[in-house]
């Protein structure tokens, strides 16, 4: 039989250091509880509720309106097909959905940000420009369209191509 020696590990207890250290991980460690706690709650609370992710919907608790949030398969269309795209599809159960007007779009733009300038939680989202549903005034061809690059706003030949967001009140 062998007796083993083993050191007595040091106490550090009293030590001011130690104390110092356990404060700042205890206070480490609140902190991020507390920033969990905040993000849930947001993620919970946010503005943009998820109305049904299984039908791709969200809702603007604000404005009322109930968004499409992903895209269609052809991704780009030229404005008469995405007019009848629109009033043609039926998602989360819902029939009567339409294009939406430029000042619908942009309640969705957030200029804090660029590339997509939104901070909305669709699906998918392109940083590029999105049809509206307004004929511009001086020329019955062009057609409002809002960039979500950068949010800004311009007329569009209605035989161009691009992404469309559908929209139901």
């Amino acid at each position: 039989l062998k007796i083993v020696h083993v050191p007595k590990l040091p106490t550090f207890r009293s030590d001011t250091n130690y104390l110092l250290f356990n404060k700042f991980y205890y206070t480490r460690l609140v902190m991020k509880k507390i920033f969990f706690m905040v993000l849930i709650t947001m993620i919970i609370t946010n503005i943009f509720a998820q109305e049904n992710g299984e039908n791709m919907t969200l809702k603007d608790q604000a404005t009322g309106l109930t968004w499409q949030s992903g895209e269609n398969d052809t991704s780009k269309m030229k404005y008469d097909w995405a007019k009848s795209y629109c009033e043609s599809i039926q998602i989360a159960g819902k029939n009567g959905w339409r294009l939406p007007t430029v000042k619908e779009l942009l309640t969705l733009i957030d200029y804090k940000k660029v590339d997509p300038a939104t901070s909305l939680e669709f699906e998918t989202i392109y940083p590029s420009y999105y049809w509206s549903s307004e004929v511009t005034a001086s020329y019955d061809q062009r057609i409002w369209a809002v960039n979500f690059k950068n949010g800004a706003v311009s007329p569009y030949k209605r035989n161009y191509s691009t992404h469309v967001r559908c929209v139901h009140k």
